[in-house]
């Protein structure tokens, strides 16, 4: 009786076939050719070539005449050197894609580098912001947290992976924390090795306050019980699956701060849901609006007497020439919920 054919030589066969179908046109003739012939020719094709980076290195007054061979108005050229040699270019120029012309290497009739240096201002300023409201909520998550995994399982009941959703890579986050532990300079941390000789775990209320703003995310959403994750989104009166999309995206735009990356006008990799049963209307949330829109929100319940919501009219007041659509802010947003 005959053996069935395995699939590894049935694979072997249809990469022969294939091969000697490939080869035929490249070698004028058919071909027996092994398959590595063939990407040998397609290699000299144009198509699968790898196309290699050649730009030259320039000099920051070499930048300047490149921009200025584009379109780009400098009235003071000291001031743009200056500029140049403290911000880098290519980050600079992430600022000049809004006055760019379509299909050109070049930028709208009467763009200036003092309208770029304002956009660059503006986008620091938002930055800071962001910043503010999101550390208030990484706090409070942390102390959440804390509290409930405290309360319901004790100061170590942490290492204890029934303790958590049977999801949750609970030897990751062990091993995560560890390293925290390892490496931590807190006065704190110092202090608790120093005299509890014979812990080599934190107890809970430390262990939060060393890890990351995305680890803590990921204990919220993959981490605590279903039970504990409602708790906790009672607090500010939403639903566990949308603080779970709130956290990812506070992280993803935090990690954009600290990196000094543009916002104002990006499109957003990780969108906040806005839920329905806040009254705020129609919204984009792939744009910054909707960050802001929910960081209010959670501030609204965090800290109510907060002034935040101020300081975002006056920025936005203070920068009237800004196209807020491209930050997806709607044309009423000052009279709607939660900003009126």
């Amino acid at each position: 009786m005959a053996r069935p054919k395995s699939r590894v030589a049935k694979m072997g066969r249809k990469w022969h076939h294939i091969s000697n179908t490939l080869a035929t046109p490249l070698l004028g003739r058919p071909s027996d050719a092994p398959i590595w012939r063939v990407f040998f020719f397609l290699r000299k094709l144009k198509l699968f070539q790898r196309r290699k980076y050649s730009k030259p290195t320039l000099t920051f007054q070499e930048q300047l005449e490149r921009l200025e061979s584009r379109g780009l108005i400098v009235s003071d050229r000291g001031l743009a050197l200056r500029w140049l040699s403290r911000v880098n270019y290519y980050r600079l120029s992430a600022y000049l894609y809004p006055f760019r012309l379509a299909g050109a290497d070049r930028y709208q009739a009467g763009t200036t580098f003092e309208q770029i240096a304002q956009f660059y201002i503006f986008d620091q300023k938002l930055r800071s912001l962001l910043m503010d409201a999101i550390q208030r909520v990484e706090v409070w998550l942390r102390t959440a947290i804390t509290y409930e995994l405290a309360h319901e399982y004790g100061a170590f009941g942490y290492l204890k992976k029934s303790n958590f959703n049977r999801n949750f890579d609970h030897k990751t986050f062990l091993k995560t924390l560890e390293g925290e532990f390892e490496k931590s300079k807190e006065s704190f941390v110092q202090h608790y090795r120093e005299k509890y000789t014979g812990e080599n775990h934190l107890p809970i209320w430390m262990a939060t306050e060393i890890l990351t703003f995305g680890t803590v995310s990921v204990l919220y959403s993959n981490g605590l019980s279903l039970e504990s994750k409602r708790k906790i989104a009672q607090q500010i009166g939403q639903a566990d699956n949308v603080l779970s999309n709130w956290m990812q995206s506070l992280t993803y735009v935090r990690n954009l701060c600290a990196h000094h990356s543009r916002v104002w006008n990006r499109k957003l990799a990780v969108s906040p849901k806005i839920p329905k049963r806040n009254k705020v209307g129609k919204v984009d949330g792939n744009r910054i609006y909707g960050v802001l829109l929910i960081l209010q929100i959670l501030l609204r319940s965090i800290a109510p007497n907060n002034t935040w919501k101020n300081c975002v009219h006056q920025l936005i007041d203070a920068n009237d020439w800004i196209d807020l659509a491209q930050m997806g802010f709607p044309s009423d947003w000052k009279v709607r919920d939660p900003w009126k």
